[in-house]
């Protein structure tokens, strides 16, 4: 026989030494999770919830989701991600998450991993990958080898009759500055994680 969700959290609370009741109320309320019914009669997206809260429940300092916003409604997908927040701003405490959502990661992540063609391409801060890879577009006159020389690995080539554009891994102050002087008329464009991930995987 198929358990309710209070009863399924009742039993979980049982097998855990830590617990915060606190929390599991406050989430049951804000995503509206229907404890009275059995788990099989709720919504994908309400069992989702309920298995999320289960694994926050007993606030472990390492927390491990895989897709965990996958069946989430767009509202429960932004209060899920403020938990996550609040979780990971304890410095004694560790989120991990995949997902194919990229917005997502933007919006909590402080630390990606990016994987291409199977093989990870990029480890470490967020903020230093949005740094490091550009997307620049210049006339097709200045495309020389001494341009081309000051630039680092280019993802991807775009180009028509009048402009080249190139997408730039490894990018910095000193590249700009070189670029920048040797084709005023340069467009450097910084790029979102979903823009970013979408150079390098298409």
């Amino acid at each position: 026989m198929t358990m309710t969700g209070k009863e399924q959290v009742e039993l979980f609370r049982g097998f855990r030494p830590t617990w915060n009741q606190t929390l599991v109320e406050k989430l049951i309320l804000e995503w509206m999770i229907p404890m009275d019914i059995r788990v099989n009669k709720m919504s994908v997206g309400q069992r989702q919830k309920l298995s999320i809260l289960l694994a926050m429940a007993h606030e472990p300092q390492l927390l491990v989701l895989d897709e965990p916003v996958a069946s989430l409604d767009p509202i429960a997908r932004r209060q899920f991600l403020q938990q996550i927040i609040e979780i990971a701003s304890d410095e004694n405490r560790a989120v991990i998450f995949s997902t194919h959502i990229v917005t997502d990661v933007e919006r909590v992540a402080n630390q990606v991993w990016m994987l291409r063609d199977g093989v990870m391409d990029y480890q470490g801060d967020l903020d230093s990958l949005k740094e490091s890879i550009v997307r620049i577009t210049f006339p097709r006159a200045a495309y020389t080898n001494e341009f081309v020389s000051q630039l680092h690995e280019v993802i991807k080539k775009k180009e028509d009759n009048l402009h080249i554009q190139l997408t730039i891994k490894n990018w910095n102050a000193d590249v700009e500055s070189r670029v920048s002087q040797l084709v005023p008329d340069a467009n450097i464009e910084y790029l979102s994680l979903e823009d970013i991930f979408l150079e390098m995987n298409t």
